[in-house]
Parts: structure tokens; sequence; C-alpha cells
């Protein structure tokens, strides 16, 4: 994998000064001269927004609701009636699924890499 990763150094860069300073800023023997991007590159809204969704999907509701709110939200797993819950929890699952595909579907396209060559 370190041999891989070297080699792709080499087709990135057009100048070999410039894949040797990338392969010292790879093992931190100097400093890079300049930052490309910064944080707020990879975190756009969408991203933002889908983190946000994961972290509250991912919150165990169940055991954090109290009183009776929390009860109905167990009973509707323990009993296959059918229930404003289980609808609901239905329903947001399902829209999860169709932004997914939409956002996959939405995702710009990227030819084989050996067409640029």
């Amino acid at each position: 994998m370190l041999v891989v990763m070297l080699g792709w150094v080499l087709f990135k860069t057009i100048i070999l000064e410039d894949a040797l300073n990338y392969i010292g800023v790879m093992f931190h023997m100097h400093t890079p001269a300049y930052v490309a991007v910064s944080v707020r590159y990879y975190l756009d809204n969408k991203l933002l927004f889908m983190l946000i969704v994961a972290v509250l999907a991912a919150i165990p509701w169940k055991e954090l609701l109290p009183g009776k709110v929390g009860d109905m939200m167990r009973s509707a797993e323990q009993d296959e009636t059918i229930n404003l819950f289980f609808v609901v929890r239905r329903v947001v699952l399902l829209l999860l699924l169709v932004i997914s595909m939409m956002f996959v579907m939405n995702s710009t396209y990227n030819p084989f890499i050996y067409f640029k060559f």
C-alpha cells in the first residue's frame, strides 16, 4: 500500500521536486507551503445535514424518552399492531431511502481514470 501511495504522488505531480515535497509533507519531514482546502470545503451544507440526520438516527430514543412516549415506542416494536409511531417510523425510513437514492443519482459523473491520460 505504501508503494501504491507513493506511486500516486508521482502521477499527481508534474515536476519531480513537487513530488518530493509532497512526499516530505506526507511523512511530516517539513510543513506544507500552502493549504489548498479548508475544513469547510469538505463540510458543505448537504454533508452537514446528513451528519445531523445520522447522529439523530443513532440516538436510542426509546431509552431516552421518559414516560408514555417511550413506552409507546417500545410497545410498537414488541406488538405487531399498527400505531402512530410504527407508521411514522416506516414513512421516515422510506423518505430517507428516497433522499439517499436521489443523492446517489445526482452525483457528478466521474469518467474512467485512464481516459484522463
